[in-house]
């Protein structure tokens, strides 16, 4: 973790360098706290009362040992963002799943659940969340495995399955806005879903990305989704297809996005 005095934003200059951990991967801040997502360790509170020396307060670990046999800690703990609302503390774990910690003792933070602990038709379902949005008790889930998942959160401790829809390709990244929800995805790059009162309908693409898209941001009437390369292997070549950087994708009308630039 890198600090940087931003006063002067043309000349960002740095004040520290903390690295005492393996991997921090998604930071949050609210108040003096900032919460990290660490590829190993799980999560990870810090005071930054004074910002230039954060103190680290607490640490948890995301594996769920009870479901998951212990030699696989190492290859399986992949935390990759965190989120914060009230005194909880929502973690996206990749291959481990979606967890949620209690953070009313900011010193002693406690998992409360995860999504590999979600079951339907008594059978155990392991998530691979690349990353969530919490809102209004749902968390929606962009599931490298199951696509978009929609969970009923009311109940931090157990989490409930409201629904699993299905796209092409592997979900990377989710964003929301009013009653649709927008995936980018490893294959047709953006993918688009209505919510109305209890049903959610996928709606047919309009485009394909060429491209591996990988995070979608969304900011007034447009959607911001940034792209790497994707590969084809052809006749022992690898070949590079589309261009990446940022696509911006018009969504004034929901229903009809389209591609600007």
């Amino acid at each position: 973790m890198e600090i940087f005095n931003i006063s002067n934003p043309k000349k960002p200059e740095l004040v520290k360098i903390f690295n005492y951990h393996t991997d921090l991967q998604g930071l949050y801040v609210k108040g003096n706290y900032l919460y990290a997502a660490d590829k190993k360790d799980g999560l990870i509170i810090f005071d930054i009362s004074n910002p230039e020396n954060p103190l680290e307060i607490s640490s948890k670990k995301t594996l769920n040992l009870k479901l998951l046999p212990k030699k696989l800690e190492k290859t399986l703990n992949d935390a990759v963002s965190v989120y914060i609302s009230n005194n909880t503390a929502y973690i996206a774990d990749r291959q481990n799943g979606f967890t949620i910690f209690d953070i009313s003792n900011i010193e002693k933070p406690k998992v409360l659940s995860n999504y590999v602990d979600v079951k339907e038709n008594n059978n155990v379902i392991l998530g691979y969340t690349n990353n969530f949005i919490v809102e209004d008790n749902k968390a929606y889930i962009a599931d490298g495995y199951k696509d978009l998942v929609i969970l009923d959160i009311s109940n931090k401790s157990k989490p409930k399955i409201l629904s699993i829809n299905r796209v092409s390709g592997r979900t990377m990244d989710v964003a929301k806005k009013g009653n649709y929800i927008f995936l980018v995805t490893d294959d047709v790059g953006f993918e688009t879903f209505k919510l109305s009162d209890s049903t959610i309908s996928h709606l047919p693409p309009k485009f394909r990305i060429n491209g591996f898209a990988k995070d979608i941001e969304i900011n007034g009437d447009y959607a911001y989704v940034s792209v790497d390369w994707k590969y084809t292997v052809l006749k022992k070549q690898t070949i590079p297809v589309g261009k990446p950087g940022i696509y911006v994708i018009n969504i004034k009308d929901k229903n009809n996005p389209f591609i600007e630039k």
